[in-house]
């Protein structure tokens, strides 16, 4: 799904959950759109939201994806891209699919070369 269309369906869900703030199956659906954008801490407050919806194993995928983000932004040694790399993918692989997480894992590529 490319970008445009991920912000179309968020803006979408968004007005569902407007007009009908118990709509569980639309708060679970703007959860993974969050989560495949990246934005672990929405995706955790509209799981909440979903209630009976969302799984054990949804509010799981989001931690992993927190754990790993927090792990690509830390302060890494000068040459220490690989990790930074392997955490990029490994929030990808946990749910994110964003163009930030993209960018991380160029960045950690091109320094890895450079280095």
């Amino acid at each position: 799904m490319t970008m445009g269309r991920l912000l179309e369906a968020v803006g979408e869900c968004k007005e569902a959950v407007r007009i009908d703030p118990c709509f569980g199956r639309a708060h679970r659906r703007l959860a993974i759109l969050y989560l495949t954008l990246g934005e672990a801490e929405k995706a955790i407050l509209h799981y909440k939201l979903a209630r009976r919806e969302a799984s054990s194993e949804d509010i799981a995928q989001v931690n992993r994806l927190q754990i790993h983000r927090s792990k690509c932004s830390e302060p890494r040694k000068p040459r220490d891209w690989h990790s930074v790399l392997k955490e990029a993918q490994s929030a990808a692989s946990s749910g994110a699919d964003s163009v930030r997480l993209c960018g991380l894992q160029c960045c950690s590529a091109r320094a890895s070369f450079l280095h």
